[in-house]
């Protein structure tokens, strides 16, 4: 099943303990704030300091890259630490899914229910993959109702917020919308910067500061696009034996920055776009009342 914590009570299937693997850093005071992420940095803050007795269900929406994840396994590891008697799972969707279709395919029905149903914290990842599939619905209703009934707390994360799902059944809809919804936006250039600054401090070799303010200045749209870079200009250096400057970093990234530049302009035609759409609507609807006025 998804990941859990092991506790007094014991997951029924856990495949690793949330502070293991490659997740170990993924925690709150690893996570830079900045006016894009705070309100749901201190959300996601609150909840794992009271579980159940802030914001139920939490849900976090805000496109790939920007630290959804991050945050849910932040909430893993301060409960783990926090409330060691507490059974906290941590789940995507997909995984959800896999495991529901096998229980079905298995008969073991009654054991899913018991892995998903006996929490303390569920947090379950890219929610929006629930859409259109109305068994897989129909069976996270009944879940996400007994965890509140049973006083459990519920973080839900998704690339967009619930109205913005069209297939998703009005009663889950309803639900997602009964505690607190918040959004991570893309980081300005000043979180971008503080973000490279602490990846910088886990790095093998020195980094200058023009080289983060190159990349702050030129990734944009995500932060793991953004610690991507750092990555791949630092280990073209490491490899190839050079020194981590400016103009290696302009050259490692050209196609990176091509890419976000052009994706950049692309967004700005539609937006120009949309505005056009709408002054000439207004046009048509002024016109049309002038006629009528007449």
């Amino acid at each position: 099943a998804g990941e859990a914590v092991q506790t007094e009570r014991g997951p029924q299937a856990a495949s690793s303990n949330t502070d293991s693997g490659p997740y170990t850093r993924l925690t709150f005071e690893q996570f830079v704030t900045g006016t894009s992420n705070r309100f749901s940095h201190a959300a996601a803050l609150a909840v794992a300091e009271t579980p159940a007795g802030a914001y139920n269900p939490l849900f976090i929406h805000g496109d790939s890259g920007l630290g959804k994840t991050h945050l849910l396994r932040a909430i893993c590891h301060y409960v783990n630490h926090h409330y060691p008697s507490y059974k906290v799972r941590y789940v995507t969707s997909e995984t959800f899914l896999n495991e529901f279709v096998q229980a079905i395919r298995n008969s073991t029905q009654p054991e899913f229910k018991q892995v998903y149903r006996s929490n303390d914290v569920l947090l379950v990842d890219d929610i929006q993959f629930m859409e259109g599939k109305d068994g897989l619905q129909e069976e996270f209703f009944h879940t996400f109702n007994d965890l509140l009934q049973n006083g459990a707390q519920i973080v839900l994360s998704s690339d967009r917020g619930p109205d913005a799902m069209p297939t998703l059944e009005d009663r889950l809809r309803s639900r997602f919308k009964s505690g607190l919804i918040t959004d991570i936006q893309p980081p300005d250039l000043v979180t971008r910067l503080a973000i490279l600054e602490k990846k910088a401090e886990f790095s093998a070799i020195e980094i200058p500061g023009d080289v983060l303010s190159f990349i702050a200045e030129n990734v944009t749209d995500s932060i793991r696009e953004l610690e991507g870079a750092l990555i791949r200009v630092t280990a073209y250096a490491s490899i190839t034996g050079q020194r981590c400057s400016y103009d290696l970093a302009k050259r490692v990234l050209a196609d990176l920055i091509d890419n976000t530049t052009q994706r950049r302009r692309h967004r700005e035609i539609d937006s120009q776009g949309h505005v056009g759409e709408c002054s000439t609507s207004r046009w048509i609807r002024s016109q049309a009342a002038a006629g009528v006025g007449r």
